[in-house]
């Protein structure tokens, strides 16, 4: 999963409250932190919190079809309880996190970012962002990726990697730019998937896959 989009929720005054955010993830960039967008307007990037369940509902359900699909990789309009709790209650070896910002005059998850180890491969561990679709390139699918190599690399991963639907170029191209390779989907011929490795003290160099990027 890599690519999507955000929408609204519940317990407005907590979500962009200091106060109340979840202790500083572990990292070299500490949560929460306050990031400006290029359009200038404040975003707050914190832990996703377990009681975000209507505040993450509401970001997945104003996605167009489109970024839902991008995202999930299959048609839905709500999402099921069960990946609903996974989301918002990550396992402890997990990370995730919200970006949180006054949109439409009402307080929003605007995007969200996130990586996962992958049981079967130690050292790897599987990502994912979503932006919301009126936040587009205003710089925060570059942030939050910057942010799930630094925290990954901190962790120790070796590998990270995200599986992207081939029509999906904006998220393939943001891939590309922070160094992450293509190549095709293994059993499944809608995907590719984009692969970086964490412990060469060089960034791995971004290869183009012919019918991918665009």
């Amino acid at each position: 999963m890599a690519d999507s989009n955000a929408g609204a929720w519940a317990a407005p005054q907590r979500a962009l409250s200091w106060s109340t955010a979840l202790p500083a993830v572990a990292g070299p960039a500490p949560l929460p932190t306050l990031w400006s967008a290029r359009n200038c307007r404040p975003v707050i990037l914190r832990a996703v919190r377990a009681d975000d369940d209507e505040l993450f509902a509401g970001f997945v359900r104003a996605m167009s079809p489109a970024s839902r699909h991008s995202r999930f990789h299959v048609g839905l309009r709500e999402l099921p309880q069960t990946w609903l709790d996974a989301l918002v209650r990550p396992a402890a070896d997990g990370w995730a996190v919200l970006a949180i910002a006054i949109d439409g005059g009402r307080i929003a998850c605007v995007a969200e970012a996130r990586h996962v180890p992958d049981p079967d491969a130690p050292g790897h561990s599987e990502f994912a962002i979503a932006v919301a679709d009126g936040w587009h390139r205003l710089g925060l699918g570059d942030e939050l990726m910057r942010r799930i190599v630094d925290h990954a690399t901190h962790q120790g991963v070796e590998h990270l990697f995200g599986d992207v639907l081939r029509e999906n170029g904006a998220m393939l191209r943001l891939a590309a730019r922070h160094g992450f390779q293509a190549t095709a989907g293994a059993g499944d011929p809608r995907l590719a998937r984009v692969a970086r490795s964490l412990n060469a003290s060089r960034a791995a160099s971004a290869v183009e896959v012919p019918g991918l990027v665009h």
